[in-house]
């Protein structure tokens, strides 16, 4: 197994069964590097900070006076993860590497998954119920904040009954391709609830990935191409291929998407 620090591989292997203890000794190194950043990537040098602490240089080959993986030894740069796809030391590597799974999924044995959008990656009790209640077998959490429910026999009507609940599996819908970083209250330093206000403009844009950030810090945003709404201290800013325009508020915002 790799271990990716800023989407980037610095050659960190693990056991599958010590991935745990490598996940928390990363964190914990992160800690003591940290010096009031809030992500790996705001410290100078801080990947390879990370991955000297672990016991790895940054060309993946092991430090024989780094600390040993709890679990076990690390392996040799460039092993297959469990997957069975190499990483490729230095090249990032992230969920926008991929498109999302939305909609009816045909597997090999027959049966069918059903890849649904959870709005914002938020599930409310009722929805985790709506889908416990729905899968035939097992669910699974993917990197994109949705959900694949697995070996369902009649994918087209569980897609009715999640939709009731406000999951949708339609690659149309207005929530595909919609992120927000977490926002007031729960960060200091956003500048706006952008989680309420984007639901509140779901339609704003539809059809391109669109990403809101409560500060110029843009916490969780895809890679690649995307409509960019930025919270200001006089209400967003909207950057859509280079062309920037404010507006006063999100009510502004939409009335001149129609």
């Amino acid at each position: 197994m790799g271990v990716l620090l800023a989407g980037v591989d610095h050659g960190i292997r693990c056991p599958v069964g010590g991935s745990v203890d490598v996940m928390i000794a990363a964190a914990e190194a992160f800690l003591e590097e940290a010096q009031g950043a809030w992500r790996l990537g705001e410290i100078p040098g801080g990947p390879d900070r990370i991955a000297a602490r672990l016991g790895a240089t940054t060309s993946g080959t092991p430090v024989a006076s780094g600390k040993p993986l709890a679990s076990g030894k690390p392996l040799a740069s460039g092993t297959p993860l469990a997957s069975g796809t190499p990483l490729t030391s230095g090249k990032p590597l992230t969920s926008g590497d991929q498109e999302p799974p939305i909609g009816v999924i045909p597997l090999r044995d027959g049966s069918s998954g059903l890849g649904v959008i959870v709005p914002l990656g938020r599930l409310s009790a009722g929805q985790a119920t709506a889908l416990a209640d729905t899968a035939v077998n097992a669910v699974r959490l993917t990197p994109w904040r949705g959900v694949v429910l697995l070996e369902l026999n009649d994918a087209t009507s569980a897609a009715k009954t999640l939709a009731k609940a406000d999951l949708p599996s339609d690659p149309r819908s207005p929530w595909a391709g919609l992120s927000a970083c977490t926002g007031q209250p729960g960060c200091a330093k956003s500048l706006a609830d952008v989680q309420t206000d984007a639901r509140q403009a779901v339609g704003f844009a539809q059809g391109e990935p669109v990403h809101w950030s409560g500060c110029e810090r843009r916490c969780g945003r895809p890679r690649g191409r995307a409509v960019d709404v930025v919270a200001t201290p006089g209400g967003y800013r909207v950057e859509r291929d280079g062309v920037r325009r404010t507006y006063t508020d999100v009510t502004d915002m939409t009335r001149s998407a129609r």
